[in-house]
């Protein structure tokens, strides 16, 4: 029953102090959730025409609050009581009376939210009635859109609604609503611009607030039909020079901006029509126009930003013939020129895509493009020279210096001359070097390496220019005597270091340039002396990195000097710290690949791991007590010295040393290709293939995995406990945040503290705490890197899976998620990934069927409390949780992973993967993730499982802990697992499939988890795919799947049908889309449980005039004449 009139006016009066009440910070909080309840009542149990009645009335008046509640009022029957409104013709004209009152045009109208809230109103009935029931809807709006802001704003959200964002969730009005936007869109544009020309040239004029909103939002509704429709539309009636014409305009240029880059960003309907957009942007009038908004944006960061996004869209287009080129450079020129950072990152930005596009390797010397690529770069070399940098542009310089020397790289290639353009800045910079900046010497630095690196060793010219500058950098470097700067200037010797190796290759390198080569490397030993001072430490681990980057870029020069290297180390191996030392030798491992003599390099290897060391690291782990009495205060650091050093050695050893291959070996024809006889393979196997750090490592595992388990070992002691707990820095991996370290102040002035040359004042219980977190990263990447390395000789030592498994530890329940998601992905993973297919059966198999069933129940375990608890009030405890969750979740992802590899593993994969660990070099400071890097993983064509995975599924224990797993896994909160239990399951299923109870769990477990998952479309299809293959595979022998799908929420006719589609060829789409529909319709969504958008049925059919639709029922309608009145206006 309708209320009478004066009925609804009491209803809004109590509605309109409802809502007072709920705004007003005085209320107490029992008063506003009683309005709140007043409120809500209301909309949810008034009919549709009490509804609206009531919100026109709280729509005329004096406040925001009152209005906005009213709208919401409307929108709520338009969204979900549409269809069940009488007189919704009223309803249409009163809104549409509210558009012409003139409340929605200008600053003195409504605010802009509230002209929002009615577009929303509008718009939502115009997707249930246009344009069959409302054909005057855009003829209206079209005619008040130079008046009104709310036209233009219905314009742009039923853009938005549609196509864009489609919020509209009937597929029949989807479709009809898409193809009338897309056939009124030529008009809506005509009309955008119209408004837009119109609104700017009257602001222009009398610098009304109105006129430049309207302006404003003009470019606003332009952009969601930027985005979808063809851009080549846009091409027509000088469209685009307006919006270039408005990149001057202070009030409007952000705007036109956004519309311009929106644009750029579509690509083109045809091939042939790509280069349409950009010859306009980059023709003579655009280009002086964005040239001249550049010129005066004087710090107006946030527009030059758009303005170089603008020209770093349009490089990739830039091409002669087609789009203008001289244009293009004049306009990232003009960002270069630019004192702002930004605008230069910019104009780096723009060549580096221009470059990349043209991918062209001619020389560029004496072309125009070459002179004006020559122009940017030194513009750009200006910006680090000119003036020192804000500290707001720091950000934006960092990022200029990489887009600067991917720039540099690309150019090099070009510009084979290019070196002579930085040879000036380098000697001005030699000359007066303490007028030069940090960064900016940095930036030389970074050019220099950048520019050298391309030039040829057959330019005998460069070659010379560069000894010559690198004679005279090291004799600056000697010079000098401040340390910061000495150890700038030393970079930029390392950076000219290349020129040696150019002169090696061009067989110019003799005696006098290997003893120069020795006096530079003696120089960089001398920086060890430096002790106790500012900057001390600084310099002395630069040269140790400096020596590790040598060996690296150069071994075949180093390599020359091996022997002056190796002894000067241990000649000043008593004043390096541990770091310093296992770097230097790290750096001869580097080089020692270069001699390509296995057993010379297994002699070398030998020397450095001392057996007397190792015996006594053995001794100090035979029981938790030894070990802990080396943590005494008073033999703490000696002791400390000798584990770090031999454990960081045996772990350069594992990373740096690569297997040999000899030229013409029966492994190299193997590699190659060549016919080989596959009896000399196997008799030079063993010989050949070979690690050569094989012999010198392997006896020292056990003492490795002693320590494993004697650190692992201290869980068990309450006292000694806090020593596993999570360090400050592995806390903030967990959470994802940059740990930064202390610093220390000297003279007023800080300093870090690595630059003073002293760690932080710790107490012995914390420097307790950093000494075991560095001793589990050590062992764990020995542990964890040597199965690889020594495959698969490594994997006929006897009871290895036993030694693995019983020393690291596992098993102990007190390890919390972390440490054991550590051992996981740095030891377990590598060790089983690598095993060799002949060695399945008695390594990866026994492993799983002990490790296996220890994770399923401790995941299980874990996820059911999580789910089952609720986050603590205290500011600790939540950040506990949210740590332990956290970390769960990491260790459950790896683990799922590694389940996975595991199940596709096949014997050629075990070997591309030993393959490549014996090539692979890795950087430094990659310890833990060196372990595992070098193993690939593909996903096969079909769900088959591989060679190890078969294996797997045919032993109970090992298929009881995988597919256990993996049900559970299904619902647990995290997409990435989800997606891969599934997977998992279809590579279980042949084995699944005898197990009728496991198929119900499965299936049961799998309709949960799309409920929880159906906006997550990845691992919709993998679920898709599981309950596919169950039903088809089930339903006909077991009736419960189907009775399990209708207790589940689908309907009869909806297991029929599959049932039908089960039986039809290629009818797999099909049956997605019926589980798709089945989960949006199925109750349990919560989404469901809200009230639903209704829609009306029995529209007029629209005809749209293709000749597959002449077969649609009742045409009663078509679009030609519904938009006939339009034009007609």
């Amino acid at each position: 029953m309708n209320l009478s009139e004066e009925a609804i006016l009491q209803k809004a009066n109590g509605v309109a102090l409802s809502v007072k009440v709920a705004i007003d910070p005085n209320s107490d909080h029992l008063a506003r959730q009683q309005a709140h309840q007043f409120y809500e009542d209301f909309r949810k149990n008034g009919s549709p025409v009490d509804l609206c009645a009531v919100g026109f009335v709280l729509s005329v008046g004096p406040e925001g609050s009152v209005i906005l509640a009213g709208l919401k009022l409307i929108e709520h029957v338009a969204k979900y009581h549409w269809n069940t409104l009488a007189d919704r013709d009223t309803v249409k004209e009163r809104l549409l009376l509210l558009m012409h009152n003139g409340l929605s045009s200008g600053a003195s109208g409504w605010p802009i939210y509230l002209q929002e809230a009615l577009s929303k109103v509008i718009v939502e009935i115009a997707k249930r009635e246009w344009p069959q029931l409302w054909p005057n809807l855009f003829p209206k709006l079209f005619e008040i859109a130079h008046a009104s802001d709310l036209a233009l704003l219905v314009l742009r959200r039923m853009a938005e609604d549609v196509v864009t964002l489609q919020l509209v969730d009937c597929s029949e009005r989807k479709k009809e609503l898409s193809y009338s936007l897309n056939t009124i869109a030529p008009d809506v544009i005509t009309t955008l611009f119209k408004v837009l020309v119109s609104s700017v040239q009257e602001f222009n004029t009398s610098h009304s607030d109105s006129l430049r909103r309207r302006g404003k939002v003009c470019l606003g509704c332009l952009l969601p039909y930027l985005e979808w429709l063809n851009p080549n539309l846009f091409t027509q009636e000088n469209r685009i020079s307006i919006l270039f014409a408005l990149l001057p305009e202070k009030q409007f240029q952000i705007e036109a901006a956004d519309c311009i880059i929106q644009l750029l960003e579509r690509k083109s309907l045809k091939k042939e029509d790509r280069y349409d957009v950009p010859k306009i942007c980059l023709d003579a009038e655009c280009c002086l126009v964005l040239m001249r908004s550049i010129d005066e944006s004087a710090n107006d960061l946030d527009y030059l930003r758009k303005a170089g996004t603008i020209v770093t869209l349009l490089a990739p287009f830039v091409c002669e013939g087609k789009v203008n080129v001289e244009n293009f450079f004049n306009c990232t020129l003009k960002l270069a020129n630019k004192s702002q950072a930004v605008a230069v990152r910019f104009s780096a930005c723009a060549a580096n895509q221009y470059l990349k596009a043209s991918n062209s390797s001619s020389n560029l010397t004496d072309s125009p493009v070459g002179k004006a690529l020559t122009c940017l770069l030194n513009a750009i070399c200006n910006k680090f020279v000119s003036a020192p940098p804000v500290s707001e542009e720091k950000e934006e310089l960092a990022k200029l210096k990489v887009e600067f020397s991917q720039m540099l790289r690309s150019v090099g290639k070009r510009l084979p001359k290019l070196y002579k353009e930085v040879n000036s800045w380098l000697h001005s910079s030699l000359n007066s070097p303490n007028a030069v900046q940090v960064y900016q010497w940095e930036t030389l630095v970074l050019v220099i390496d950048a520019v050298a690196s391309s030039i040829s060793h057959e330019d005998k010219e460069m070659v010379e220019i560069g000894l010559r500058d690198l004679e005279q950098c090291y004799s600056k470097f000697k010079e000098e005597t401040t340390l910061e700067l000495k150890s700038i200037i030393l970079s930029t010797v390392s950076a000219l270091f290349i020129f040696l190796g150019l002169a090696k290759e061009s067989q110019t390198f003799g005696d006098v340039h290997l003893t120069f080569m020795n006096s530079i490397l003696g120089s960089v030993f001398e920086c060890f002396n430096y002790e106790n001072v500012v900057y001390a430490r600084d310099i002395r681990r630069h040269a140790a990195a400096l020596m590790i980057k040598l060996s690296t870029k150069h071994p075949d020069l180093l390599v020359l000097s091996f022997d002056y290297i190796h002894s000067s180390a241990i000649a000043m191996s008593p004043k390096l710290s541990t770091m310093e030392f296992t770097t230097l030798m790290e750096s001869l491992m580097i080089t020692s690949n270069s001699w390509n003599d296995s057993s010379k390099q297994t002699a070398f290897v030998g020397t450095f791991l001392v057996s007397a060391e190792w015996n006594e690291i053995s001794n100090a782990c035979q029981s938790l007590q030894t070990f802990v009495n080396t943590m005494q205060e008073a033999v703490f650091q000696e002791k400390r010295i000798v584990f770090l050093k031999n454990l960081t050695l045996l772990n350069s050893v594992i990373r740096r040393v690569k297997r040999t291959i000899k030229p013409n070996s029966v492994l190299q024809q193997s590699r190659t290709g060549e016919n080989v006889n596959v009896v000399n393979v196997a008799a030079h196997n063993e010989t050949e293939n070979q690690h050569p750090a094989y012999d010198p490592v392997c006896p020292l595992l056990p003492v490795v995995l002693k320590l494993a388990k004697t650190i692992h070992c201290m869980l068990d002691d309450p006292q000694l406990t806090f020593l596993m707990d999570l360090s400050d820095q592995e806390k903030s991996h967990i959470m994802g945040i940059h740990f930064g370290g202390g610093a220390h102040t000297v003279a007023g002035e800080s300093f870090p503290s690595s630059v003073l040359g002293v760690d932080n004042e710790k107490s012995h219980a914390e420097k307790l705490k950093v000494y075991i977190t560095s001793l589990i990263d050590l062992t764990y990447g020995i542990l964890g890197g040597t199965p690889g390395l020594f495959a698969p000789k490594f994997y006929h030592i006897p009871q290895v899976t036993e030694a693995y498994l019983s020393f690291v530890g596992w098993n102990n329940s007190k390890m919390n998620d972390f440490r054991l998601r550590g051992v996981i992905r740095a030891v377990f993973s590598p060790f089983l990934l690598n095993c060799s297919a002949s060695q399945y059966e008695v390594v990866v198999k026994p492993f799983l069927q002990n490790f296996g069933p220890f994770v399923l129940d401790r995941l299980v375990n874990r996820w059911t409390a999580i789910e089952n608890s609720n986050l603590s009030g205290t500011d600790g405890e939540e950040e506990k949780e949210v740590l332990e969750n956290t970390s769960l979740r990491l260790l459950t992802k790896d683990y799922i992973d590694l389940i996975h590899r595991l199940l596709e593993l096949k014997a050629s994969n075990v070997s591309a993967v030993t393959a490549a660990n014996s090539e692979v070099d890795t950087e430094m400071g990659s310890e833990m993730e060196a372990a595992t890097s070098t193993v690939t993983s593909q996903l096969p064509s079909s769900f088959d499982p591989g060679d190890c995975g078969i294996l797997l599924l045919s032993d109970p224990t090992c298929f009881n802990a995988i597919l256990y797993l993996c049900i559970h896994a299904l619902c647990w909160d995290d997409s990435s697992v989800c997606l891969k239990a599934a997977r998992c399951i279809l590579l279980s299923w042949r084995k699944l499939s005898e197990q009728t109870e496991v198929i119900r769990a499965t299936f049961s477990t799998v309709l949960r988890a799309l409920c929880i998952w159906y906006e997550n479309e990845s691992d919709m299809d993998s679920l898709f795919k599981v309950l596919d293959t169950i039903f088809k595979s089930c339903y006909e022998s077991d009736p419960t799947i189907s009775q399990m799908l209708l207790d589940w929420g689908a309907n009869t006719q909806d297991i029929q049908r599959l049932v039908a589609l089960c039986h039809g060829p290629k009818n797999d789409k099909k049956r997605k889309e019926m589980y798709r529909r089945m989960v949006l319709n199925n109750p349990a969504l919560e989404k469901n449980k809200s009230p639903k958008a209704q829609w009306l049925r029995g529209l007029p059919q629209l005809s749209f005039n293709k000749s597959k639709d002449t077969k649609q029922k009742s045409p009663d309608i078509d679009l030609s004449e519904c938009f006939s009145i339009i034009h007609s206006t």
